[in-house]
């Protein structure tokens, strides 16, 4: 530490040493002898090094004022994770989260504001703002959740609370927190606290009833073990065996959608395996996407791939399988699309010719066990339901001379085993390809 040392002559035969260390002050009054003792003392300061100075230096201001930045700033961060296999024992139940090379995208927004504080030994204050939810909220959101599982049979890659959208591995926390609170009659708003997803998930579970006392000591097991690792468990024993991630957040969605209903959390909530949740979708067709040329080749193409991204998410296989005059016809003579695939037209027109083909033996020896879905796309379109008479199209160079047009379309698809939608919405199409695939 560093010191100063002055002399003060005050009279004729005293002295007064002063010594200033760390801010503080002694005075000490001496006889003529301190002349020695004051060339000593120099001698010692002129030994001080540069490290020694530096040190008192940041000492002094860690112990007296800290500056805080004012940060408003939104980062992009890539993580990177390599975690080893953690497991987690709780009252004979076990809780295990594995997660290796595993990369997350995440947006990072902060908003941090503070000011010039004093504070004591170095300590730190900043005001940091961040998300929470109530009960009441998150009661919301499991309900969406639970509809949203039950018709697409996968999970959704995130829930909206407010104006936040909330990823699946958060929404699991949110879940659990929620529970436990409405558990214990408490109402504190809750946190919103960003959580890897697992590597992987299995399960081994036999369907049955989870009662009230398991499922909310599992809540409290799971929402332990997040808050540890920052990672959702990849499963979770109960007294039917374990519960794979995806089941915990299905079945807490259940539960907290119990409550919204009734104002009670339920005796027990059933539970079955994820596969058999999500067996429409692995039970799916295939989906091969053709387009006729409707708005020029990269509109078209990229509606083809938006609808195919929709129907990915959905957890449904789905293929561009090209853009042209023909393709819905050539779709049917590749030998590489499977026995089992749903073929989707989309057209910018509705063309006579082309639906009276459909119900032709050749065309439907063609498409064999395979199942065909036309899209006729709002505006451009005409709208063929209820329509009486289509006439032949003006540039129909392929159907017989004596075919002039089709009478009531919509009734010729039906009664000859095709569905159709006409929409100019691509959420729509989406969800009506969805269901052609999984029924």
């Amino acid at each position: 530490m560093l010191a100063k040392f002055k002399v003060q002559k005050l009279s004729k035969s005293e002295l007064f040493c002063t010594w200033e260390i760390g801010g503080g002050t002694i005075r000490k009054k001496l006889l003529f002898m301190a002349l020695l003792i004051f060339s000593l003392s120099l001698m010692g300061i002129a030994g001080a090094s540069a490290s020694d100075v530096g040190a008192a230096q940041t000492q002094a201001v860690n112990n007296s004022t800290v500056y805080n930045l004012s940060i408003n700033q939104t980062a992009n961060n890539t993580l990177q994770t390599n975690t080893k296999s953690t497991t987690q024992a709780v009252a004979n139940s076990t809780i295990k989260s594995t997660n290796k090379s595993q990369t997350q995208q995440t947006t990072v927004i902060t908003s941090v504001s503070s000011q010039k504080q004093y504070a004591a030994a170095g300590e730190t204050k900043t005001t940091i703002n961040s998300t929470s939810f109530t009960v009441s909220q998150i009661t919301d959101a499991a309900a969406r959740v639970k509809a949203y599982i039950e018709t697409n049979h996968v999970l959704p890659n995130y829930v909206t609370i407010g104006t936040t959208h909330v990823k699946m591995p958060d929404f699991l926390r949110l879940l659990t927190a929620g529970l436990l609170q409405l558990n214990n009659g408490t109402t504190t708003p809750i946190t919103l606290k960003t959580v890897a997803a697992p590597a992987q998930s299995s399960e081994k579970i036999t369907s049955g009833n989870i009662y009230k006392s398991d499922y909310v000591d599992l809540a409290k097991r799971v929402k332990t073990f997040i808050d540890a690792n920052g990672i959702t468990p990849n499963y979770a024993n109960t007294n039917l065996g374990k519960l794979r991630y995806e089941s915990l957040i299905y079945t807490y969605s259940k539960i907290l959608n119990y409550y919204q209903t009734n104002k009670a959390l339920p005796n027990y909530v059933s539970v079955k395996a994820w596969s058999t949740v999500t067996s429409a979708v692995s039970q799916a067709r295939p989906v091969y996407i053709t387009s006729d040329y409707i708005n020029g080749a990269t509109t078209d193409t990229n509606r083809i791939n938006a609808i195919v991204n929709g129907l990915k998410a959905l957890g449904i296989n789905a293929y561009n399988a090209g853009l042209g005059a023909n393709t819905h016809y050539s779709v049917l003579q590749n030998t590489s699309v499977p026995a089992n695939a749903l073929i989707v037209d989309v057209y910018g027109g509705a063309d006579a010719g082309v639906i009276y083909e459909m119900g032709q033996s050749y065309y439907k020896k063609l498409v064999g066990t395979r199942k065909v879905f036309s899209v006729w796309m709002a505006p451009s379109s005409v709208n063929i339901t209820g329509l009486a008479w289509l006439p032949r199209a003006h540039d129909d160079n392929y159907s017989p001379a004596s075919f002039t047009g089709l009478a009531h379309p919509d009734q010729y698809l039906l009664n000859n085993g095709y569905n159709y939608i006409y929409s100019g919405d691509l959420n729509a199409i989406i969800a009506a390809i969805y269901k052609q695939a999984t029924t």
